[in-house]
């Protein structure tokens, strides 16, 4: 028996489908400037494993979903407080990036 081509199309795409191991992620941020969330999503886009990313500006979440396997919640999170965008502790207690004169 052969198989057509969309047959292994779709094989090609479940098995793929089955290594990635998404998850989401809100994050509040300290912050609703434009030029913050737009610094936000052109970094985590380049991040490897992130895959979404959606702001709210009325309520300042950050919804982001990322391959576990590639990066860890951990790790966004502290991307995020290392640019001054999460208020954490006093050590990242900075103004964002962007905002910075």
């Amino acid at each position: 028996m052969q198989l057509s081509f969309a047959h292994c199309l779709t094989a090609a795409l479940i098995l793929l489908t089955a290594c990635i191991k998404l998850e989401e992620r809100q994050i509040k941020l300290a912050t609703d400037c434009p030029n913050c969330i737009r610094m936000i999503r052109d970094s985590l886009n380049q991040e490897k494993g992130v895959y979404w990313i959606d702001f709210q500006p009325q309520t300042r979440h950050l919804t982001i979903k990322y391959d576990t396997s590639q990066i860890s919640g951990e790790e966004v999170y502290w991307f995020l407080a290392k640019k001054g965008l999460v208020r954490t502790t006093k050590e990242f207690n900075a103004p964002p990036d962007c905002c910075k004169e």
